[in-house]
């Protein structure tokens, strides 16, 4: 159980790791480690890269950097964005700017990911979208997903 793990094992091996811990902490925290280390062995693989690659023959690896244009939902938001308050208090320096980077990363992946709310059946979390749009994560909605759709397309014919 949780308890007897934490009492048994995961104090001792705390209790040792601290820089006043005493001799007899630190032995005992080493005893503790080999004991789980012995008792979790058999359920993880250990290999390196190495291994992995004889094993397998994969291919090279290919990257395509393809262009992917917003669809007009998209460029709609993302303008909004830019005159929003949240990006004002960013570059005022008032907040990080990590919270904006990261409306503009679901705005670009899918409109979706920043206009639906669960919580908000206004901003179309039950059925329908604040674009109108009938479904969650249409593909329609997104330049991403479209030039995915396309990618796929033409694997497919090859």
């Amino acid at each position: 159980t949780l308890g007897v793990f934490t009492q048994q094992l995961a104090v001792p091996i705390a209790r040792g790791s601290y820089t006043n811990a005493s001799a007899f902490d630190v032995q005992a925290a080493f005893e503790c480690s080999v004991v789980l280390r012995d008792l979790i062995a058999p359920y993880l693989i250990r290999r390196l890269k190495s291994e992995v690659a004889a094993g397998r023959a994969l291919p090279r690896k290919e990257e395509h950097v393809l262009f992917c244009p917003l669809t007009p939902a998209q460029h709609r938001l993302y303008s909004q964005f830019l005159t929003s308050e949240v990006v004002s208090a960013t570059l005022a320096g008032r907040i990080t700017a990590f919270a904006a980077l990261t409306a503009l990363q679901k705005i670009c992946n899918h409109p979706h990911l920043f206009t639906y709310s669960a919580d908000n059946p206004a901003a179309g979390g039950d059925s329908v979208g604040q674009d109108g749009s009938a479904e969650f994560g249409d593909p329609e909605l997104s330049g991403k997903l479209r030039v995915l759709a396309a990618v796929l397309s033409a694997w497919q014919r090859e």
